[in-house]
């Protein structure tokens, strides 16, 4: 076996590796023979008694497809025999590419593969955090209630001309401007938009102001350079509106009905002040505690940099934008034309802490006990209600256990760094705790 080799063209991709392996022809001999003599005590063959099917009957009839199986496997094992026994450390197999020859003669074949980046932890004496203090008041409380309230809104059908923040069902029908065709998704009927929520372009809902029921009027609408079809990007179109009605939100009174109805049982606004701030406080122990974990891993990302083999950032890459589609449902057809490229930021992102993760769990022996991941498999089965759909579900899917140990170990990770970081205070108000925690999500 040779030693792997970076590729002429280094520059393209750094991580980039090829060896050149081989399968003896005795080796492919062996197995080849081993599999017939096998299919030969099994098959029936007519005018043979069972298991005294001649090999050389069988060889003829299935010899060509038990050859490209075991080459198959033989391939698959023989690199995994490299691996396991050399220095390789493969992040992904880009190609094996077998040699023609003869069917006596030994098998050579080359794999291109990426190399994972040598990490070297740097440790966390230079790090420092900041721990945010949340400072919640008697406004804080109030505002949160009024907005339950709002949640807990009605909407009710209005007369006269729709405002920001109305509810408008409307059919419509769109043509770029000076083209007489229509184009994917340019139509539609009983559709629902509420006036500056950004479901819809700008000018889409903007061009609903002052409309009402039983109007008809056309809106200038211009698609941005960024829309995901790109057949009307950076186009104008005029889109014929006709309304069927206007709703409004009709806020529910903060009455003892109200009350009860969040599960407060005697309708006291005391009691449900007391609920409210309760609930506040552990959202806001939440939001300190993912922002600190957060900063953590920017910290540790910044103090160890190292590059990314691009096939690891492809495949997260994929595995975003496959998540995307499936939250679009039946809308999944405005997204494929997204390139990879929209989640690139953030999956190498991923990657690299993945990858970081690992080397100091490795570098400071921490490790998932079974315990643990016994628990936490348990809790995602009672998750879904029905434990024995939970468990064949696990049974099918190993990856999912997988990614929960996975998120166990960086949890570990993240708990044992935390305890020996020196750390400062700063109060925030609950309104700055929240705009952070979105911010973080966006």
């Amino acid at each position: 076996m040779n030693e792997p080799n970076p590729p002429a063209d280094q520059e393209q991709n750094i991580f980039e590796r090829q060896i050149k392996l081989h399968i003896p022809a005795s080796r492919i001999k062996s197995e080849v023979d081993s599999r017939l003599r096998e299919l030969a005590r099994s098959t029936k063959i007519k005018g043979f008694r069972p298991g005294k099917v001649p090999v050389s009957l069988i060889d003829q009839r299935h010899g060509s497809q038990v050859r490209q199986e075991v080459m198959q496997d033989l391939l698959q094992s023989s690199w995994v025999d490299a691996v396991e026994s050399g220095d390789l450390k493969p992040a992904a197999v880009r190609a094996i590419d077998p040699d023609s020859g003869a069917p006596d003669e030994d098998v050579t074949y080359n794999v291109t593969f990426e190399a994972m980046p040598d990490i070297e932890f740097a440790g966390v004496n230079n790090l420092h955090l900041e721990r945010l203090t949340v400072e919640l008041n008697d406004e804080d409380v109030d505002e949160e209630i009024q907005r339950l309230s709002e949640r807990a809104a009605k909407w009710a059908v209005v007369e006269g001309a729709a405002q920001e923040g109305d509810l408008v069902v409307l059919d419509f029908e769109a043509k770029v401007v000076g083209v007489d065709e229509g184009f994917s998704g340019n139509r539609g009927e009983g559709v629902q938009v509420i006036i500056g929520s950004g479901s819809y372009l700008p000018d889409f809902e903007q061009g609903l102001v002052g409309a009402s029921a039983g109007e008809q009027r056309t809106v200038a609408v211009h698609f941005p350079a960024e829309y995901p079809a790109e057949e009307v990007r950076g186009q104008l179109a005029d889109v014929a509106m006709s309304v069927h009605e206007v709703q409004r939100k009709v806020i529910a009174p903060a009455d003892e009905n109200f009350i009860r109805s969040l599960g407060i049982e005697d309708g006291q606004m005391d009691s449900l002040r007391k609920a409210v701030r309760l609930s506040m406080e552990q959202q806001s122990r939440q939001m300190v505690d993912g922002l600190l974990r957060e900063q953590l891993v920017g910290k540790l990302l910044e103090s160890n940099a190292f590059g990314l083999p691009p096939a690891l950032v492809d495949q997260q890459c994929a595995f975003m934008r496959e998540n995307a589609l499936r939250r679009m449902g039946q809308n999944r057809d405005r997204l494929p034309e997204l390139p990879l490229s929209v989640f690139e930021s953030e999956a190498r992102r991923l990657v690299a802490w993945a990858l970081l993760c690992d080397e100091i769990a490795r570098s400071l022996n921490i490790e998932v006990e079974q315990q643990q991941l016994n628990a936490a498999m348990q809790q995602w089965i009672q998750s879904l209600g029905e434990p024995e759909q939970g468990i064949e579900i696990l049974q099918k899917n190993p990856q999912i256990q997988k990614e929960m140990e996975k998120d166990l170990l960086q949890q570990s990770v993240l708990n044992t760094l935390l305890e020996e970081i020196p750390q400062t205070d700063r109060t925030v108000t609950y309104t700055e705790i929240c705009s952070m925690a979105s911010a973080q999500n966006d």
